[in-house]
């Protein structure tokens, strides 16, 4: 498989993450980089009452609890790891933008979303 969107490296990278939080049975955010590629997932706890799944190919997400259990210390803990998540995507964004402008005010830099990127 030669695709020049996909670096090994940073998917081996990935699996050695998951497999530690695996392990530890823990949810969170992974983002790798390198000069060329970026591989990134959000990984959910088994014990977390919302897990992905492929539905028709596409990924969606399975929520195990009734409406009524919402007190339940593993529904609540499902929801601590989405916020805290949240959260600290949110500080990240802004120490990145501060880093991008102080860069942008040293040089002339063009680039594309990597979604864009050929």
């Amino acid at each position: 498989m030669n695709n020049k969107h996909i670096s090994i490296e940073l998917r081996q990278a990935k699996a050695e993450i998951k497999a530690i939080m695996d392990k530890y049975d823990l949810g969170g955010l992974v983002s790798l980089h390198n000069k060329t590629h970026t591989e990134f997932e959000f990984f959910l706890p088994k014990w977390s009452v919302i897990q992905f799944e492929d539905v028709d190919g596409k990924r969606g997400i399975r929520i195990q609890h009734k409406k009524d259990e919402w007190k339940k210390p593993e529904v609540l803990g499902s929801y601590h790891v989405l916020m805290d998540c949240q959260q600290v995507c949110g500080q990240i964004f802004q120490s990145i933008d501060w880093i991008r402008e102080q860069l942008e005010n040293k040089v002339e830099i063009e680039t594309a979303p990597f979604k864009d990127r050929e």
